[in-house]
Formats: C-alpha cells, structure tokens, sequence
C-alpha cells in the first residue's frame, strides 16, 4: 500500500504575505502487508516463509532484498522565481535479518548463531535547482547531508553454549 500526500501553499495565501514564493510538501508512505514465498512444493521444502518486516527473502531462486514493513519518504520544498530548495527525509525502520524467519528465534540464545536485527535508519538529503531557460535547470545538491553512517546489516550473536551430543 502507498499512501502519498502532496500540497502546496503560497505564503500570502496563509497570512504570510511578507515572505516571497511558496512551500510545497510532499509526504509518502510504503506499507507491505505480506510478502511470502514458498521454496518447493516438495514435502519437508514446502514451508511458507513470511518476508515482510525483514531483510528477506534469502531462499535460492528468489532475489534478495529487504521487505521492510513500511518506510517513508518527506520533501519540504520552498519555490520562489527560477529557484527551488529542497529537504528531503528518508526513514528506514528498524527490521529483523533475513535469517528472522529461518531460524526458531528461541535457540539464538543457546547454540544458534543467529544475525541481528537492524535499527532504524534516517538520512536527510539537500538540494537546490535554477531554472535558466524551460528545457535547462541546474541542480545542486548533498545527499546524506549529516553523513549518516547506515546501520550495520549481518552482525551475529555468535554461538553460545553447547551443541546437543548424540547421546544427550
């Protein structure tokens, strides 16, 4: 599901009339209800595995990728003549590994190794354009304006205990 907001206001119109140009807003929502997927039909290989709020899916003959439950994206954008400046939020909840669903997460703290979950991400870009004629527009711009260091991804918890014996 996406979930988009869009407005756009001049600043006279909102009892501004002092300040030039006009402020835009652009607000959007990603929502992934459910994103499964099945290895084989074959018995013993025919489990579903539920991607979604994860870093998944990891099974062979699927892409990798991430199913982060939702995540969103918000640009304020002040307009005023040929010039424009943007600010751009771009926020990565926290989400568990690939390994999430493969893995009973009762036995990571026993003889499983098992990765880690990752934490929310956010990363600001700032860009500004000049139109000079209609078909040619400079645009300038820093993304990952506060050097945002992204959140390490595959860390594991190591294996703790003892593995089970034959005869235990």
């Amino acid at each position: 599901l996406d979930l988009e907001l869009d407005d756009a206001w001049n600043f006279s119109d909102i009892g501004l009339s002092s300040v030039p140009g006009r402020l835009q807003v652009n607000w959007l929502l990603s929502y992934l209800f459910k994103y499964d997927s099945q290895a084989s039909n074959a018995v013993g290989f025919n489990n579903i595995y539920h991607w979604a709020g994860t870093l998944g899916p990891s099974l062979n003959g699927i892409d990798p990728g991430s199913s982060y439950k939702y995540k969103m994206n918000t640009t304020l954008t002040y307009m005023e003549g040929p010039i424009s400046l943007s600010l751009n939020w771009r926020f990565y909840p926290h989400t568990h590994s690939a390994q999430y669903v493969l893995v009973n997460q009762a036995q990571c703290n026993t003889v499983v190794s098992c990765t880690l979950d990752t934490s929310a991400y956010h990363v600001f870009d700032l860009s500004a354009t000049y139109t000079l004629k209609k078909n040619y527009v400079l645009r300038f711009g820093v993304d990952n304006l506060f050097d945002a260091t992204p959140p390490t991804t595959g860390a594991t918890t190591g294996l703790h205990g003892t593995a089970p014996t034959a005869s235990g």
